[in-house]
């Protein structure tokens, strides 16, 4: 493996893997070539956990596809008013701030935003509006960094929950 100043990258037939990484996350795809890094087929952004966080497919080094991943839950989702507890991050009814210093976002005043709390304490499902493929990995990555969710409770049991909110981004 041969490293550059931002990208590692190994030579696999007639293509290179290419990797990045962000903090502790990584950027992992294919390139045609690497003078110019011509991204081809699919770029996946993955978490420290090996999470896919977003997928994007390129042709011809051009952004064809983005996507942030979702699993099928297949217990009920309950609404937020429809619990005794809501879900709490670091014991908190509030997501706390995290500072990214990697993008620089262009300004968007209002951002919908809506993810699903498992019953387990895992944020999934991440749904956006309001944003680009980059605002939404950058909400990607800070989502991916809250690890101390308690579930939202109803009757006494743990439960998944759609968690909606508007955030303003700067």
């Amino acid at each position: 493996m041969v490293n550059s100043d931002e990208w590692n990258y190994i030579k696999d037939a007639n293509e290179y893997k290419v990797s990045h990484k962000l903090k502790n996350h990584t950027v992992e795809g294919k390139v045609n070539s690497l003078i110019p890094f011509t991204r081809s087929g699919e770029f996946y952004g993955i978490s420290n956990q090996n999470d896919t966080l977003w997928k994007e497919t390129f042709s011809r080094n051009n952004q064809i596809i983005f996507t942030l991943p979702s699993q099928k839950i297949n217990d009920k989702i309950y609404k937020m008013n429809q619990l005794d507890i809501i879900p709490l991050i670091n014991g908190k009814d509030s997501i706390p701030k995290i500072e990214i210093e990697w993008l620089y976002l262009n300004t968007i005043p209002i951002v919908s935003l809506s993810f699903i709390v498992t019953k387990k304490g895992e944020l999934t499902n991440i749904e956006t509006s309001g944003t680009f493929s980059d605002e939404d990995k950058l909400i990607s990555l800070i989502l991916s960094q809250y690890k101390n969710i308690s579930p939202g409770i109803r009757k006494g049991v743990a439960v998944n929950c759609k968690y909606f909110l508007d955030c303003e981004l700067k």
